[in-house]
């Protein structure tokens, strides 16, 4: 829950703590202890799970400028610090988490999962026994290397680029079956790669949303060939958070073996 006080908050400091200034957004009230985070037109805000916003750090002092415009007043804030964080009861951060970035719930909450927007906070160091989290907060604390979870979503009124993500199943020689990969983030396929290895006449494959078809059957049968659908169903091309991606192979003769590359983009 989001903060309606100040609040204290248990840091350890070291070598790479510093204090910054910014200005705050208009029409926003910070108070003291609230993690931050930069808005679209960068300002500072509370932290939250909005497309656009880049953590900031820990404010240590109460900023009041919900009556006032965008950098009316400015906000002294921490960085570079561990800071003991509330554990998120929605996603909640458990010991496999350890080590890997931290997600904005709000402005005192974390969560191990990105949701829609995914405004890294830090890297989840410990869990108390009383089960508050301890993360390193730092804009700079984030892994260096990207997954696709980290990318955020893409819209149709966004006015920045956005970046594909991509699935790969690398399929081994078998009998006609379906691959299935659970997804965690709703994500819109609009073009599938695949690669044969090894012939195998009339054999075909197609991506679909659960059991229904995305993608024309494609044939993978000519080895080394790349193939990709002549056809994509938009009407199911977009699968849900927690939804079926598949990979339907079908085997006639030769060689099963095929990989494959569904590409997309994340979906709110």
């Amino acid at each position: 829950m989001a903060l309606t006080a100040d609040r204290k908050n248990e840091i350890v400091a070291g070598g790479s703590s510093r204090y910054r200034w910014g200005l705050v957004g208009n029409a926003v009230l910070i108070y003291k202890g609230a993690t931050l985070c930069w808005n679209a037109t960068g300002y500072l805000v509370p932290a939250a799970p909005t497309l656009g916003f880049t953590f900031a750090g820990i404010a240590q002092e109460k900023v009041d400028n919900s009556a006032g415009a965008a950098g009316a007043l400015e906000c002294k804030y921490l960085t570079g610090v561990s800071v003991k964080m509330v554990n998120s009861a929605v996603s909640a951060i458990a010991q496999a988490h350890m080590g890997k970035p931290a997600y904005v719930e709000d402005d005192q909450t974390i969560r191990s999962a990105p949701g829609s927007s995914g405004v890294i906070a830090g890297v989840i160091e410990r869990i108390d026994a009383d089960a508050g989290v301890w993360l390193f907060v730092s804009p700079e604390a984030a892994p260096g290397a990207v997954a696709g979870e980290d990318i955020a979503t893409t819209s149709e009124t966004q006015t920045a680029a956005g970046v594909s993500v991509v699935y790969t199943f690398d399929i081994a020689d078998a009998a006609t079956a379906d691959y299935d990969r659970i997804i965690d983030q709703k994500f819109e396929v609009f073009d599938v790669v695949c690669i044969k290895d090894g012939a195998g006449a009339a054999n075909t494959t197609q991506v679909k949303n659960g059991a229904t078809a995305i993608t024309n059957a494609m044939a993978t049968a000519v080895d080394d060939t790349i193939t990709r659908p002549s056809t994509i169903d938009r009407a199911q091309s977009a699968i849900a958070a927690g939804g079926t991606l598949r990979v339907a192979v079908v085997r006639s003769a030769g060689s099963g073996a095929v990989k494959v590359f569904v590409h997309g983009v994340k979906r709110a």
